[in-house]
């Protein structure tokens, strides 16, 4: 592939990465898009993702085929293996010869050959020092991926982990505009429910608001579900 080629190539692995970010797709949908992107690379066999949850604990999130999703669970239940050791630094891992890991990690090693894999290369998905997950790069033959592919594949990384920050960004962002959408609707409730029983009781409105609250705590309840039941003339206090 000449320089032009993969210069296209990795452009448009960009903009559907962009894409992916910029629509309403979730995490899952940019690392699909991260391993099937990889897969073009000629060199790259298989791809399997493993991703943090908030605890730091790593999951299989993405994987190109069974063998990757196979390998990398094995790689999960033995607690060892390439891309954790990946994703625990943070730093590329590179495995030429999976004949040289027998030591390192016996299990995924064996696993790895039971699979026809004979070299694999963990990826970072981090920004600056900030390390989310790693991505396997599993091959069938050994010393097959030169510095143009790890760079390629690297860049990919990094670009799907912009994404997925983003996309929790704004999640985050649209959890808090959710809570204060609910905080000043429950507000509004709670309003309605002290009129009501204000009114119906002839008495003032805190000690209507009172009421509320001392039935809510009584009965184990939120104050603005008690509030609707009294606007819906469900409940009379």
């Amino acid at each position: 592939m000449s320089t032009t080629e993969r210069e296209t190539r990795l452009a448009a692995m960009f903009v559907t990465l962009a894409d992916v970010a910029d629509s309403d797709a979730g995490i899952v949908e940019v690392l699909h898009e991260l391993s099937l992107a990889t897969l073009t690379i000629p060199a790259v066999g298989d791809t399997g993702i493993l991703l943090a949850d908030s605890a730091g604990e790593l999951h299989v999130v993405a994987s190109s085929s069974e063998r990757a999703d196979h390998i990398q669970m094995l790689q999960l239940g033995a607690g060892s293996g390439p891309c954790i050791e990946c994703f625990t630094t943070g730093l590329p891992v590179n495995v030429d010869d999976i004949g040289t890991a027998a030591t390192a990690w016996p299990d995924y090693y064996r696993a790895a050959r039971r699979q026809n894999v004979r070299a694999v290369h963990a990826l970072p998905l981090r920004l600056r020092d900030h390390t989310i997950g790693a991505m396997s790069i599993f091959s069938e033959q050994t010393g097959d991926f030169s510095d143009q592919d790890a760079a390629l594949a690297q860049a990919l990384a990094d670009a799907a982990t912009i994404a997925i920050l983003q996309i929790r960004t704004r999640d985050t962002q649209r959890r808090t505009e959710e809570q204060l959408k609910i905080a000043l609707e429950s507000r509004v409730l709670i309003e309605q429910a002290k009129g009501i029983v204000a009114g119906g009781r002839k008495i003032p409105v805190d000690d209507a608001f009172e009421l509320l609250r001392s039935y809510a705590r009584a009965n184990q309840a939120k104050l603005h579900e008690v509030a609707q039941l009294v606007v819906d003339h469900r409940l009379t206090l």
